[in-house]
């Protein structure tokens, strides 16, 4: 008797972490699916990832990409001619987070990495 006790004593941190999982899991897609833009910043480049997609303004070669899901797997694609409405409306998104007026606002970072690669010749 007492080892049962022991097991089922075992069982409930191990069931109430799995619904803790569960509900974060399903809190986590219900954000997903609301289509809301968020952004995050990866090294000089910033991203704001929506549903189905991605928008990057990389702050050392000065531009924008847009990405979109390829449907199948979790890879990305870029978009060789992204809409230029979809494009203003995903930079306006950037700007608002980051309080600036324009992308020129936003301070480059990384410009040594260039220059190293200019000193190079590959640029």
């Amino acid at each position: 008797m007492h080892s049962q006790n022991f097991g089922r004593r075992a069982l409930l941190p191990l069931l109430a972490t799995g619904l803790i999982l569960a509900v974060t899991a399903v809190v986590g897609l219900g954000e997903a699916r609301d289509g809301a833009p968020r952004h995050e910043k990866r090294g000089a480049v910033h991203c704001v990832s929506f549903e189905g997609g991605l928008y990057t303004f990389d702050t050392v070669w000065r531009t924008e990409s847009l990405f979109r899901s390829d449907g199948t797997s979790a890879s990305l694609v870029p978009l060789a001619s992204p809409s230029p409405e979809r494009i203003a409306e995903l930079r306006a998104f950037l700007l608002s987070h980051l309080g600036v007026a324009s992308l020129d606002a936003i301070p480059g970072e990384g410009t040594e990495d260039l220059e190293a690669i200019r000193s190079l010749g590959y640029i």
